[in-house]
């Protein structure tokens, strides 16, 4: 193994303060950096794996499906807009028909599906227009007007 010299001349506690934190900051880097490799580009939300997407500490993009009906167009939108905007949000899809009381509490006024929204911690949840198109434009339009700070969090606007 390498070893790196000691510097001389003391420091004795402030070096193994200055370690520790050195060591601390690595060791929360290199946790983020495999949550965020854990958790998949676009993915289910169920109550197991939720506590992974809330630990990314990200705004999440929440798109509620019928799972009774072919969904494999939206996701699809859904991942390229996830590829676009990698690592400043999260994306996922729940049930709508089982989860339809969260879709209330995120602001969707209607339990037509599917709807989006964006949830966060700290600035609120918005809700995807009733108006707005579920294309891969519109969740583009949508998700860039959050990050650019447009959207005024609360309920869905028409």
């Amino acid at each position: 193994p390498f070893l790196f010299p000691r510097p001389r001349g003391g420091g004795g506690e402030e070096d193994q303060e200055r370690e520790t934190l050195l060591m601390s900051e690595m060791n929360s880097r290199l946790k983020d950096w495999i949550m965020e490799r854990s958790v998949r580009l676009v993915d289910e939300i169920t109550n197991a794996n939720f506590v992974y997407y809330e630990s990314l500490k990200k705004p999440m993009v929440l798109l509620f499906l019928d799972r009774k009906q072919s969904n494999r167009g939206l996701l699809a939108s859904m991942k390229a807009v996830a590829k676009r905007f990698h690592g400043k949000l999260s994306f996922g899809w729940l049930d709508g028909v089982a989860y339809a009381g969260k879709m209330s509490a995120l602001g969707l006024t209607s339990t037509k599906l599917p709807a989006l929204a964006i949830n966060t911690m700290q600035h609120g949840r918005f809700a995807f227009p009733s108006t707005g198109q579920f294309t891969e434009s519109g969740f583009t339009l949508f998700v860039e007007d959050f990050l650019a700070g447009r959207l005024k969090p609360g309920s869905q606007a028409e």
